[in-house]
């Protein structure tokens, strides 16, 4: 799993059960903007590229929560904004840029992870390590795998085996899990043996190996699958919502995109479905606004379900710092 991955399940802020107290008024702002445009009418991830879009939508720029559309489509691929900066890739070697666009840092990793906590992960000289916002290496490259920084410590692989360590680079739990994540909420998930459970700070198990998978607590609560299918759980490994989902993402602003009969839609804590499956793809709410699939095209939806940018990319990704990645035709 490369830099960006590993951040995925990653993690993140909710921001209530309810949205945003500002998302009504982005919503009128952005309504306006459409219906004047109206009569005159681009971890993650690698994987989800595929030679169709990347021939009809062959660029990534990046758009605001009102669909205009802020950096150019410029860049082969791209990945959200983190600490002002955002990962960005340019002949097959990464860089960064900030929102103007710049590039700030040179594309020259063959891999590279988003900022967090003033240190993002790269790959340089066939292992990874970690630089900070100058570009100056901070962590020697020496991992074979890395996660991002949350809560002062990164899941580190070397020699088949994850452990975490602080920011200076010092091995602060040992390793001996399969695979692991970052922290969120005082947590982590862990693989030991193929299943998955969590951990504390101090490295202690606090929640038994026993899931399939799992996700990042936010919230209060971690996705996890057990016997094929998801659910959810609170700190103390508690169900609050039975595994009963062919998939399940991140529940992020309230909400918890969930699968149920090959479509995408959104549940409430409760398990209320809150916008029904009706998508080919989904991603997690952010700024009130969730990027979601259909008939072939992403756009974007608010809690209501109904679209506040129409469906026009060929991928799109949730905003962070104000910004989000989509591809789309230069």
């Amino acid at each position: 799993m490369n830099a960006q991955q590993q951040e995925t399940s990653p993690q993140q802020a909710a921001a209530g059960k309810s949205g945003p107290s500002w998302a009504n008024l982005a919503f009128l702002v952005c309504i306006a903007v459409l219906v004047a445009l109206a009569g005159a009418s681009l971890y993650a991830h690698h994987a989800a590229r595929n030679a169709g879009d990347a021939r009809e939508f062959p660029l990534f720029g990046y758009i605001d929560t009102c669909g205009h559309l802020v950096i150019e489509p410029q860049f082969d691929f791209a990945y959200d904004f983190s600490e002002g900066l955002a990962v960005v890739q340019i002949d097959a070697r990464k860089g960064y840029i900030d929102k103007t666009g710049a590039l700030v840092i040179n594309a020259v990793y063959a891999d590279a992870g988003p900022f967090r906590e003033g240190r993002a992960p790269v790959h340089l000289h066939e292992k990874y390590g970690y630089i900070n916002a100058d570009g100056q290496l901070a962590i020697l490259p020496e991992y074979d795998r890395v996660g991002v920084f949350s809560q002062g410590l990164a899941p580190v692989a070397r020699d088949g085996l994850y452990g975490y360590i602080d920011r200076d680079g010092v091995m602060v739990i040992e390793p001996r899990f399969d695979h692991a994540l970052p922290f969120s909420e005082d947590l982590a998930a862990v693989v030991v043996d193929q299943e998955t459970g969590f951990i504390n700070l101090d490295g202690t198990m606090v929640i038994e190996p026993q899931f399939e998978s799992a996700a990042p607590f936010v919230n209060g609560f971690a996705p996890v699958k057990k016997d094929g299918k998801w659910g959810t759980i609170d700190h103390r490994g508690n169900s609050t919502l039975p595994p009963s989902y062919e998939d399940a993402q991140h529940m992020r602003e309230g909400l918890l995109p969930v699968r149920i009969d090959g479509k995408w839609g959104f549940a409430s804590p409760d398990g209320t479905l809150v916008i029904a499956p009706r998508f080919e793809r989904v991603r997690p709410f952010s700024h009130g606004l969730a990027a979601v699939k259909e008939n072939g095209l992403y756009g974007y939806i608010d809690f209501s379900g109904e679209y506040v940018i129409p469906p026009q990319y060929g991928h799109a990704y949730p905003f962070s710092e104000g910004l989000a990645r989509v591809r789309i035709r230069p």
